[in-house]
């Protein structure tokens, strides 16, 4: 046997031997060590080098020594401010996220100081009995998801694409169709009468081709690749513990080309019922067409015969356009009418005023807080929940309202309508205490808790007043015109299309008449306060009493004269209020129009005369230093329904106006002639560039205007407000731009409003070419914004400006007086000049 000993067994053996750890002197000295021996071979190599290159030319030996040392610190450098800049960008959106995910609420104070509590109507809420522990609830939601779900995604399966798109291109036809014939019918009537269409529908338009790639920030793109769809948000909200057991909700989904829920399949029409605390499909269909009004009878009558309750609630979710309509088919295209709706339901429900089907009708959409939309709502509920204002694409906030059912079932329909209201207003007050400083921009919301009874009263209060305005413009057709300045002079809605929906308060409207129909106005007023059992509103929204109306007092465009003529022929059902309308925004009355006005007055109603307005346009300006006057015949001084002024420069060679828009600066004298008013060299600007401002309605409280400019290459428009007593502006934030070349009608609003902070601005001015006359759009200058960014009224840069004064008639139509010259100098304007003397005659 050999023993001679294994290697290794010793090697195994030597290793499981512990070794002493050096100590932290050691480490430390061994460091230093290590150091030293590193710097001396790169002092060795540099010797090296220096003598290697020694007799090279200078350039050479600066390359080979220096050159490559420059580089790095370069490319470190380069990194750096990149990763400053980096940051810088995605600063927004970090702040966005972390608003979005944080659960810090603003505290009450904060959120009552944007909009206080309605304390007179709450406490006649708390006034009302409560019901049974044992009452069942039952929430019916007709969910229309629209591209507020699909996010302008699809999901489609190829055989719903390819049979969808004939219903899709009918729709599109038949609004078309529909367009011909009320324009057909429209300049018949211009004709016999002997008028002229409005100058506004002849100005020239320039199609520009969109762009293949827009130019959106990342920190946009970003975000808007991180969302949720709205439906499928509200249903997760929806999805609660219900553990009373008393409390259904049944969810019908269409209308939307893809679903971030899972479960919601788009090629079919599917419904789901949220109860006991699960959430469960209960039919799934053949794909509908979400805008066939056949299709939601259908949905109510499955609701009804399925899921009955003691009380029930039903919730039409999508875009709103208040008189014109509700739910966007993305798939099938398409809305349905006030009057569509109404069939549904009357297929499904008989009406009933003092016992009606629903506790609770509620719109989760825009601007349908409206008077004939609950008009056509009429027996079918005892509450109505609508917004007057544009919704933010968030919607309503469902959970506060439906825990609340869930938790206490005795709740009354009206406690749990004014829940509704107060979780959505202080949903969104929440939001823009935490949206300082993201790219969320403030958005100003109403709703409102209406007794549907009381809203029958209410309809018929403002049609007496139409049928007296009627009259008396018979008489005198200036009542057209004061009716267009009561409406410009009230809160009016969806800012950034406010002249295509032409929405305004109700409330506001009648108080700006009182003293022309003190009897009329004092009812109205009475009953609205009935009515409104409960409201909340914030920002430039605050003068808002709960209701709107249709009142056409912005008529200037192609679309919204068509919106008016859909209004009189199809969805108004009042002669009164048709005829007084019509006349106000086309001058004359049908035939029939006239034969109706007959039957109860003897006067005649006279055509609009525009030939007296033109005389303004050729009147000289009487110029006194740095004022200047207008002579306005007097046969017309109770017929302009807005004065304005208007500024504007001369491109550098003179061969183009650039308009810096209109702001409310005008003023009159005592004969009633036009005066330059307020004006006083300055203009409204973003931080040092001037906008070219609209004004979107000029209420008691505050004046709301509208820019159209450009977002980090986008074009948007910016909407921001003064107020009256303190004189200082507020940006609001930009929504979208909707082009006047599209043709399909309904335009989707509810969108939220992002803040300018941290986006590059540049401002869009119309021009005119003084050789051509074409009209052309040129940009202004770029604006980087910060979160101290502001819109101020401030002095023009030194130089001459052109200004004119500006007045329309009840149809919308402009006319300009002569331009002068304002001289501008050290920030203060010097006086006024002919615009012959610039122009060296």
């Amino acid at each position: 046997m050999d023993n001679t000993p294994s290697p290794i067994k010793e090697e195994s053996s030597a290793d499981t031997v512990k070794k002493k750890r050096p100590s932290r002197a050691e480490r430390k000295q061994a460091k230093r060590e290590r150091k030293a021996r590193w710097k001396e071979k790169k002092r060795e190599r540099r010797a090296e080098l220096k003598n290697y290159y020694s007799d090279a030319p200078w350039a050479v030996r600066f390359a080979g020594l220096y050159l490559l040392r420059v580089i790095a610190v370069l490319c470190v450098a380069a990194v750096c401010v990149m990763s400053v800049y980096a940051v810088n960008r995605a600063m927004p959106l970090i702040r966005t996220v972390s608003a979005m995910f944080s659960d810090e609420k603003a505290s009450e104070e904060e959120i009552y100081r944007q909009s206080p509590i309605d304390e007179e109507g709450a406490a006649e809420i708390d006034a009302l009995p409560a019901g049974n522990t044992e009452d069942t609830w039952a929430v019916y939601v007709y969910m229309v998801g629209a591209d507020l779900e699909d996010l302008d995604r699809s999901s489609l399966s190829d055989l719903v694409r390819v049979s969808s798109k004939k219903q899709r291109d009918e729709q599109t036809e038949l609004a078309l169709k529909k367009n011909e014939r009320l324009l057909e019918d429209y300049l018949d009537v211009l004709e016999k009468n002997g008028l002229e269409p409005p100058m506004f529908l002849y100005e020239p338009k320039e199609y520009t081709p969109p762009a293949d790639n827009a130019l959106i920030s990342a920190a946009t793109e970003a975000y808007k690749n991180m969302l949720t769809g709205a439906a499928s948000s509200d249903i997760g909200e929806m999805y609660i513990d219900d553990k009373s057991g008393k409390l259904k909700v049944v969810i019908q989904t269409g209308g939307a080309c893809k679903w971030s829920s899972p479960l919601v399949n788009p090629n079919r029409t599917q419904r789901f019922l949220i109860s006991g605390g699960t959430i469960a499909e209960e039919e799934n269909l053949p794909i509908r067409r979400a805008s066939d009004p056949e299709t939601l009878a259908d949905f109510l009558s499955y609701c009804k015969e399925k899921h009955p309750a003691e009380h029930t609630v039903l919730v039409l979710w999508d875009h709103g356009g208040g008189v014109f309509g509700y739910g966007n088919d993305s798939i099938f295209g398409g809305s349905l009418s006030l009057a569509d709706i109404r069939r549904a339901l009357d297929k499904a429900y008989d009406p009933d005023p003092d016992s009606p089907p629903f506790d609770i009708i509620g719109y989760d959409a825009c601007l349908m807080a409206n008077l004939d939309v609950m008009h056509s709502l009429e027996g079918f509920s005892k509450y109505y929940v609508m917004s007057e204002e544009t919704e933010p694409s968030d919607g309503w906030d469902y959970t506060p309202w439906l825990t609340l059912i869930s938790e206490h079932p005795e709740t009354n329909p009206a406690q749990a309508a004014r829940t509704i209201v107060d979780s959505y207003t202080d949903y969104y007050m929440n939001k823009n205490v935490r949206n300082r400083g993201t790219m969320f921009g403030i958005n100003n919301v109403t709703m409102s808790l209406i007794d549907a009874k009381k809203g029958a009263e209410l309809y018929n209060a403002y049609r007496a007043l139409a049928k007296k305005q009627l009259i008396d413009s018979a008489d005198d057709i200036s009542v057209l015109a004061e009716m267009g300045r009561a409406g410009s002079s009230s809160t009016c809605y969806a800012g950034q299309s406010y002249n295509v929906y032409n929405t305004i308060d109700l409330g506001n409207y009648a108080d700006n008449l009182k003293d022309r129909y003190p009897e009329e106005c004092a009812e109205l007023g009475r009953l609205l306060e009935e009515t409104v059992i409960y409201h909340r509103e914030n920002g430039s929204m605050a003068d808002s009493k709960g209701v709107s109306i249709y009142l056409p007092a912005f008529i200037n465009s192609y679309r919204s004269t068509i919106k008016m003529l859909d209004y009189v022929y199809n969805i108004c059902e009042d002669d009164n209020v048709r005829a007084l309308y019509f006349y106000k925004t086309v001058g004359c009355l049908t035939d029939d129009m006239k034969a109706y006005v007959r039957s109860m007055t003897d006067r005649e109603p006279k055509t609009l005369n525009t030939s007296l307005f033109n005389e303004f346009s050729k009147a000289e300006p009487v110029i006194d230093g740095e004022k200047f006057t207008v002579a306005v015949e007097p046969e017309i001084k109770n017929m302009i329904t807005s004065r304005s002024i208007l500024q504007a420069s001369l491109s550098e060679d003179m061969s183009s106006i650039i308009y810096y828009g209109m702001d409310e600066l005008a003023g009159t004298d005592s004969d009633g002639n036009m005066t330059s008013g307020e004006y006083d060299g300055r203009w409204i600007c973003l931080d040092d560039q001037p906008l070219s401002p609209e004004i979107v309605s000029s209420s008691e409280s505050a004046v709301e205007y509208r820019a159209k400019v450009l977002k980090d290459g986008v074009p948007v428009y910016l909407l921001f407000s003064c107020d009256r007593e303190t004189g200082l502006f507020t940006i609001n934030g930009t929504k979208p731009y909707t082009s006047e070349d599209e043709e399909y009608e309904f335009i989707n609003m509810r969108v939220n409003c992002e803040s300018v902070a941290d986006s590059k601005i540049v401002p869009i001015y119309e021009a005119l070419d003084g050789s051509t006359a074409n009209v052309y759009e040129i940009e202004g200058e770029n604006v980087k914004c910060t979160d101290s960014t502001k819109i101020t009224r401030m002095a023009a840069k030194d130089g001459n400006y052109l200004v004119a004064a500006v007045i329309t008639d009840q149809r919308g139509d402009a006319y300009m007086s002569d331009m002068l010259v304002s001289v501008i100098s050290g920030g203060k304007l010097k006086e006024f000049r002919s615009s012959r003397d610039l122009a060296g005659e």
